[in-house]
């Protein structure tokens, strides 16, 4: 089969970046539509006459975009399910009878400045997981990968923990991929059950918090095809509620 940019994994993977970047700026809609129109068009999921109306009939920009959303999941799917795999085998490492679901009492905050009453071990369950690489920039520089997302079930609750059990070669590419599928405003992306350990920290009473397991979930492939569709409907005006 002819290798196009939509075939070649990481020439897709880039093209997917760059098309959610153009969906999240939504301050010019109909620029954005334009731009996505004609790649529609170049990556042959658009006919060039219906280029015009692309932009201008929403159920036409949809047809496309259910296209290109349905390319996106299938393509980066497969990295998905390796990292899930790849995980499973980290997660089996480490005996999980010791580690106890945290409290719903307990929040990030109160963990990471708090550790009276913390367990030594615990996991919690986080959505919409991004992975984010050592950086000594920023408001937040740290020098391990992190795991990061929004606590299953809990509102509000959000958690940023350093990766220390595995290695970053166990979610290579998941990182980007998973970033794509984090903002839905229906659907959690990418998901985690984290293995945590807590130790004396540097601070009088103030854990250090180290992931040492991850066993990593998947949207399902109809589920991703539905965040990419999302990503790309965002260059509409919301539908008024019926």
């Amino acid at each position: 089969m002819r290798e196009t940019a939509l075939t070649s994994p990481r020439a897709s993977l880039l093209f997917f970046i760059s098309l959610l970047a153009l969906a999240s700026c939504s301050a010019d809609q109909l620029t954005a539509r334009k731009r996505a129109c004609a790649d529609y068009v170049k990556f042959e999921v658009l006919d060039q006459e219906d280029k015009s109306r692309c932009v201008t009939d929403e159920q036409t920009f949809e047809a496309a975009a259910d296209k290109i959303a349905t390319r996106m999941a299938e393509n980066v799917y497969p990295i998905l399910t390796e990292t899930a795999r790849r995980t499973a085998a980290s997660a089996s490492r480490i005996n999980r009878d010791v580690y106890p679901e945290l409290s719903g009492d307990v929040d990030s905050i109160s963990a990471s400045l708090d550790g009276e009453g913390l367990p030594p071990h615990f996991y919690v369950d986080i959505e919409q997981v991004t992975f984010a690489p050592p950086t000594d920039k920023g408001d937040s520089p740290h020098s391990a990968w992190q795991i990061g997302g929004s606590r299953r079930n809990i509102a509000q609750d959000t958690w940023m923990l350093d990766i220390f059990g595995i290695g970053p070669h166990d979610f290579e590419q998941a990182d980007e991929v998973c970033s794509m599928l984090a903002y839905s405003s229906a659907l959690p992306g990418c998901s985690a059950r984290v293995f945590v350990d807590a130790e004396p920290g540097a601070i009088s009473q103030m854990p250090e918090l180290k992931v040492m397991a991850i066993k990593f979930a998947p949207p399902t492939i109809d589920q991703a095809r539905e965040i990419f569709l999302e990503s790309e409907m965002s260059r509409w005006p919301p539908r008024p509620a019926s």
